[in-house]
């Protein structure tokens, strides 16, 4: 487990970056206490994948966004919603940032980027001032995005398997009242 404190002292982030054997998704399960004010907290990566445009999963589908600021227009977009993931891509492989509940990218000059918490003053004096639990992820690729695994670890990391253990009423051949009986318990999450 990585800890790190950042500047102003007041928040801390720690980190376990988790190898999977069945897998080249690299999981960052991030934990943080944060107390900032009028500060961004980002994940990037710099990579080394030469394309115009980089992929967002969003809710109907994908969209892309310029990877450059040849235009006003582009430099205006420096930041890029997205659901599940980020992907950038040549012909024939390229690399992933998967996320579970962030939705803010950047991608600019060889580096991929992840707005993980923000310290907004208003409307809210004490917004997000709590301790935050995340992953994010990343995932290189040997193919084109639409031939890879990237849809389907994004999914995978955001649909942990749920597991209830449930005791079956004796004499109770009623699935309804079985169903009831699971729903009544706090399931467990498996990581």
């Amino acid at each position: 487990m990585f800890e790190y404190k950042l500047h102003s002292g007041k928040s801390v982030i720690k980190q376990i970056v988790a190898f999977h054997s069945d897998t080249a998704r690299v999981d960052f399960i991030t934990e943080v206490d944060w107390h900032e004010e009028k500060k961004l907290l980002k994940a990037y990566f710099p990579v080394d994948i030469r394309t115009d445009y980089a992929t967002f999963d969003v809710q109907s589908g994908t969209i892309r966004r310029a990877t450059h600021a040849n235009t006003s227009w582009d430099a205006a977009k420096h930041e890029v919603y997205g659901h599940k993931f980020c992907d950038l891509s040549e012909a024939r492989f390229g690399v992933a940032l998967l996320n579970d509940s962030k939705y803010g990218y950047s991608v600019r000059e060889g580096n991929m980027g992840l707005s993980l918490l923000k310290a907004s003053k208003f409307p809210d004096h004490e917004a997000d001032m709590k301790v935050h639990n995340f992953i994010y992820s990343l995932l290189p690729h040997d193919r084109a995005l639409e031939d890879s695994t990237v849809f389907e670890e994004a999914h995978k990391l955001n649909t942990p398997l749920w597991v209830a253990i449930v005791n079956k009423p004796a004499g109770d051949e009623d699935f309804a009242s079985l169903r009831d009986a699971v729903n009544a318990i706090a399931p467990i999450q498996i990581d």
